[in-house]
C-alpha cells in the first residue's frame, strides 16, 4: 500500500486498521501519521490544553480509579500482574476496569487485549456479545 504523505509502498501492517476506508486501513502511515501528531500537538498546544481539560472534566470518576490504584501498587497494598490474564503475555501489562467504582477491581491485560477488551465494551455497551 502506498502512502499518501511519504509515497512509500510499504506492507499493510504499516497502516493503522480504519473501517471508514475503503481497504480497511489509513492512507497515511504509522510513522507518518505519528509525525503529524506531533506537528499538530506543537503548533495547537491550546487546542490540546483544552481537549484534555474536557475529557479530564468528563472522566473524573475513572481518574480517581486509577489513581486510587496506582496509589496502592505504589504502596505494596497490591502488586501489578506480571503477565497478561488472558493470553499470557509479558511485558507492561494494565490494570482494567470494568466497573471504575470498585478501583481494586481489576483485570490484568496486555495492551493488545487492553484494546480488545475497550473495543467490545463500545461496540456491546456492558453487554456481553451472544455466544453462538
Amino acid at each position: 500500500m502506498i502512502c499518501k504523505d511519504c509515497g512509500e509502498n510499504k506492507p499493510i501492517e504499516s497502516f493503522s486498521k480504519n473501517c471508514t476506508y475503503s481497504s480497511g486501513h489509513r492512507n497515511q502511515c504509522k510513522q507518518c501519521e505519528n509525525l503529524y501528531q506531533r506537528k499538530y500537538y506543537r503548533e495547537f498546544p491550546e487546542k490540546m490544553k483544552e481537549k484534555r481539560r474536557r475529557w479530564r472534566k468528563k472522566n473524573k470518576e475513572k481518574i480517581k480509579c486509577h489513581n486510587t490504584l496506582n496509589a496502592a501498587i505504589l504502596r505494596g497494598e497490591i502488586e501489578r500482574a506480571k503477565t497478561c490474564t488472558v493470553c499470557g503475555a509479558e511485558g507492561r501489562i494494565h490494570g482494567h476496569h470494568e466497573d471504575y467504582s470498585k478501583p481494586f477491581i481489576v483485570k490484568w491485560l496486555c495492551y493488545k487485549c487492553h484494546r480488545f477488551e475497550h473495543k467490545n465494551r463500545r461496540q456491546y455497551g456492558n453487554k456481553k456479545p451472544a455466544k453462538n
